[in-house]
């Protein structure tokens, strides 16, 4: 099969491989946002957009591709949604990989919100919030210099930053003992997270747990209906059929 797989995540870099050595025609589709991304050995490279869900649609006709991955992260709505529209002017078959959420513990105080600006906007005086939702928004911590922000990002962002605002950048995966160094040594009150369910940034939720860290989650955002499947082997065994 000719299979294009929207990616910028470690499972779709693990499926777009996984398929290759079963022998289908992968094209990896990433946004270029990260200069320098991973990339699975001796697949075909996108990077980039397409101009909107009709020139996408175009592409996949073009291209005559049997198959659609959405493997986005799962808070690229903007993406995930064109691929929806995009597939259905095309006629072509699409399915998007769903990471299992982060389940709320009841031993902390977790709070679910639908933004950022809603998270911020409810931290205490005097908090210091470890942010981890990415670039965007990032000038809405300048709202509130009542508060201290430890701020991890993969890349160095275009937003100038207050004084109160402190930059890591590193990559994950990140372990338990790396977790717990960090909020340690910033006296880390809060964690302002989305729900990204990975398992690379999953132990700074068992820290926060551990330390009794206040946890403001964002909530996923509601994406077009498409075709789910949680496993690269959900998804061999649906090809296979």
């Amino acid at each position: 099969m000719k299979i294009i797989i929207f990616g910028g995540t470690k499972e779709a870099r693990e499926i777009a491989q996984q398929l290759d050595d079963l022998g289908h025609n992968i094209v990896l589709s990433l946004a270029g946002r990260t200069s320098n991304p991973k990339r699975p050995k001796n697949i075909k490279i996108n990077i980039g957009g397409f101009g909107g869900e009709q020139k996408l649609s175009e592409y996949f006709k073009a291209n005559n591709f049997d198959l659609i991955l959405d493997i986005t992260h799962p808070y690229a709505q903007n993406i995930s949604n064109q691929i929806v529209k995009a597939a259905s002017l095309s006629n072509k078959k699409l399915m998007r990989f769903k990471r299992q959420i982060w389940q709320k513990s009841t031993a902390i105080d977790w709070q679910d919100f639908n933004s950022i600006e809603q998270a911020i906007k409810q931290l205490p005086v005097k908090a210091i919030a470890f942010i981890t939702t990415g670039h965007k928004h990032l000038e809405l911590l300048q709202t509130r210099p009542d508060c201290k922000f430890i701020v991890r990002l993969i890349e160095k962002p275009k937003t100038t930053l207050d004084s109160n605002c402190s930059i890591i950048i590193s990559k994950p995966p990140y372990d338990f003992e790396q977790e717990i160094s960090l909020m340690k040594n910033h006296n880390i009150t809060h964690l302002i997270s989305k729900n990204s369910g990975s398992n690379q940034t999953k132990a700074k939720i068992e820290v926060a747990n551990k330390l009794g860290v206040d946890i403001f989650m964002i909530q996923r955002p509601k994406l077009a209906p498409a075709k789910e499947f949680y496993s690269f082997e959900e998804l061999k065994d649906i090809i296979l059929v």
